[in-house]
C-alpha cells in the first residue's frame, strides 16, 4: 500500500475502513489496490499499513482508470462493504420527503380550518351563555333591591324612599352593595323617579309599574344590555325581561 512514505511490500498487513465504520483486512497491497480500482474503496475511506496511522484513501492510493482482475492467490474480501447509494436513491428520498411535507401541510391546513369553523360556531354560543348568566344575576339583584324597597316602605307607612337618595335609604337592608350594579355594564340600576317618596297604596297598577331597571347601552335608551333586552323589577315585587322599557307611571 502506498502511504505517506511510498508503496509497501506485499508481505505487509494492510487495512481499510469504510465510511460506515466497518474495518476490512488484513490484505496485501495488491488486493487493497484492486479494491480501490474496483470502486469498493473510495476517496473518503481510510487505509493503513500494520499499526501505522489511518490515512485518507484518496490521498495515498492511486485512483486507477480501469478495472484489473484480482491478483491470483491473493485474499478475497471477507466482508462486503456497504453499497453506496446511487444518485437516484437520494432523489427518491427527497421526493418522498417533499410528498410527506405536502401531506402534513395539507392536514395541518384542514385542522386549522376546522378549528376556525368550530371557533366561529362556539364563540357566539359561549358569549350568549355568559350573557344569559349575567342576565340571571341582574334578575337576582333587582329582586333583592325590590325587597329592600318594600321593607323600607313597610317601616315608613308604605312610603317609598326619595328618588335622589334611594341607594342610601335602603343600604341597611342589603347585604352587599355590589347588587346595585349591573354585572354586564358595571352601571348602577335606575330607580323610577316618579315613585320617589310615593305611597305604594296610591300606585294604581303595581304589577305593571316599573320600579327598577338596568340602564340601556345606547344613547337613545332603546337597547338593553343583555342581547338587546332589559331586566325590570316592578312595584309588586316581580322581575321580568322585556325588549323595551315600559312607560313609568
Amino acid at each position: 500500500m502506498r502511504m505517506a512514505n511510498g508503496p509497501q511490500s506485499s508481505s505487509g498487513q494492510n487495512w481499510w475502513s469504510s465510511r460506515d465504520g466497518k474495518v476490512y483486512g488484513p490484505y496485501d497491497y495488491e488486493t487493497v489496490l484492486y479494491c480501490r480500482q474496483d470502486g469498493r474503496i473510495v476517496d473518503d475511506d481510510y487505509v493503513k499499513q500494520g499499526d501505522g496511522p489511518w490515512l485518507r484513501a484518496g490521498d495515498v492510493l492511486p485512483a486507477g482508470a480501469g478495472m484489473q482482475p484480482a491478483p491470483v492467490g491473493h485474499a478475497t474480501l471477507t466482508t462486503t462493504p456497504a453499497v453506496e447509494p446511487t444518485p437516484a436513491q437520494p432523489a427518491r428520498r427527497s421526493s418522498n420527503t417533499l410528498v410527506i411535507a405536502v401531506v402534513i401541510a395539507g392536514v395541518a391546513f384542514v385542522l386549522l380550518a376546522a378549528l376556525a369553523i368550530f371557533a366561529a360556531i362556539l364563540l357566539p354560543v359561549f358569549g350568549r351563555a355568559k350573557d344569559k348568566a349575567q342576565q340571571t344575576q341582574c334578575m337576582s339583584n333587582l329582586k333583592q333591591l325590590e325587597m329592600a324597597m318594600l321593607i323600607y316602605a313597610t317601616e315608613r307607612k308604605e312610603v317609598l324612599p326619595p328618588a335622589d337618595s334611594w341607594e342610601e335609604a335602603i343600604a341597611e337592608y342589603i347585604g352587599d352593595a355590589a347588587i346595585l350594579t349591573c354585572p354586564k355594564t358595571g352601571k348602577r340600576y335606575v330607580f323610577n323617579e316618579a315613585l320617589g317618596g310615593m305611597d305604594i297604596k296610591h300606585i294604581e297598577d303595581p304589577a305593571r309599574t316599573p320600579m327598577l331597571w338596568e340602564p340601556a347601552v345606547d344613547a337613545e335608551g332603546l337597547v338593553g344590555p343583555h342581547m338587546g333586552q332589559f331586566t325590570v323589577g316592578y312595584v309588586d315585587g316581580h322581575v321580568t325581561v322585556v325588549d323595551t322599557l315600559p312607560g313609568a307611571n
